[in-house]
């Protein structure tokens, strides 16, 4: 009988391994860098023709946001030289790595299953905007013409891997920590509260950032509420997968929606 307990006992924590591992920041370390030298390298081939013929380059707001405080700490320390939003994502994840204590190992197979949660996950909530949102409403792609490097789709790739990383990275993993901790420590309320209130609270400012600053879109409450559901679907990815399976699953699902409606105007 106590054979067969501790047989039992043995068997449980395999079956978790994988939903717990692949929560650690050294997971979420390994996943996002490709992601962020994907987006690094190739926001400097899509920009280099842009700013030659246009005066501007393109980023996501929550890059700019992020290369501004890199700006500031760079010059607070008298530093100089290039400055990269990745470098401070990257910054975070080993700091926290470094804090938990847990050795540096990674299982390979986790990754991919990891990429496979993100696929299924960025196609089913892509199916649920085809079906039941996109009806709705008439949806656009924005279609710039330019140079090779600078094609629309290569640029929208791009774009979509920062904005997997570093909007989840500023909407998620730091919002929602923030607010949640914010609402322990003036109400004495749980965790599981705080990062509730973190999760609508962030939802709410990743839709509203979207409409603010140069390149901010026109207002309208059924985008801004479909976008605050989108907040609300990638918070809880996060909450129950991490911050690696919520930047892929957020990076895929704008991949997939501009294949699908590439593929609808025969493209």
């Amino acid at each position: 009988m106590a054979k067969g307990k501790q047989s039992a006992n043995k068997d449980r924590p395999a079956e978790l391994t994988y939903w717990h591992e692949t929560r650690q920041p050294i997971y979420s370390l390994a996943f996002v860098l490709p992601m962020v030298l994907v987006y690094e390298v190739g926001i400097v081939l899509v920009n280099g023709p842009i700013a030659a013929t246009r005066g501007y380059g393109v980023r996501i707001s929550s890059d700019v946001l992020l290369r501004g405080v890199m700006e500031e700490l760079f010059s607070r320390l008298g530093l100089g030289g290039i400055v990269m939003s990745g470098m401070l994502v990257v910054l975070v994840l080993v700091v926290w790595q470094l804090a938990s204590r847990r050795p540096w190992k990674l299982q390979p197979w986790m990754l991919g299953a990891m990429l496979g949660e993100s696929v299924v996950l960025a196609l089913a909530y892509c199916l649920v905007v085809k079906v039941f949102i996109d009806p709705l409403v008439v949806m656009t792609i924005e279609n710039d013409q330019f140079p090779f490097l600078q094609s629309p789709l290569f640029k929208e790739v791009v774009v979509f891997f920062g904005a997997g990383v570093y909007e989840e990275f500023v909407f998620r993993l730091i919002l929602i920590g923030l607010v949640a901790l914010i609402v322990r420590g003036m109400t004495g309320a749980s965790w599981k509260v705080g990062t509730f209130v973190g999760i609508v609270l962030a939802a709410l400012a990743f839709s509203a950032v979207h409409y603010v600053g140069l390149v901010g879109q026109d207002f309208t409450w059924l985008s801004f509420v479909g976008r605050t559901g989108a907040g609300l679907f990638f918070g809880t990815v996060y909450y129950y997968r991490g911050f690696a399976v919520a930047a892929g699953t957020h990076a895929l699902f704008d991949v997939f929606v501009t294949l699908f409606f590439a593929h609808a105007r025969g493209t």
